[in-house]
C-alpha cells in the first residue's frame, strides 16, 4: 500500500525507514517512534504535521495525507 500511495502522490516525498538500522534508530528516537507501523509527516521546514499510527487501508491513508497537506 505504501508504494502504491507513493506513486499516486508524486508531489510528496515519501521515505521508508528501517528502525533496525542505526540511521533508522536515530530517526525513531527523534520522533518518538516506539512501535511500527508509524507515520510521520513533515512540512518543508521539517516541522511535524502528523506523528501517529498508520492506517491499514489505502483510502484511510490517502485521507490522512490530504488532511495534513
Amino acid at each position: 500500500m505504501f508504494d502504491a500511495t507513493k506513486r499516486q502522490f508524486t508531489d510528496i516525498s515519501f521515505e521508508q525507514v528501517n528502525i533496525d538500522e542505526p540511521s533508522g534508530q536515530e530517526l525513531a528516537g527523534r520522533y518518538g517512534v516506539t512501535g511500527i507501523p508509524r507515520l510521520v509527516f513533515l512540512d518543508s521546514s521539517n516541522q511535524v504535521l502528523y506523528n501517529g499510527g498508520a492506517p491499514m487501508d489505502a483510502e484511510s491513508f490517502h485521507g490522512l495525507i490530504n488532511q495534513h497537506r
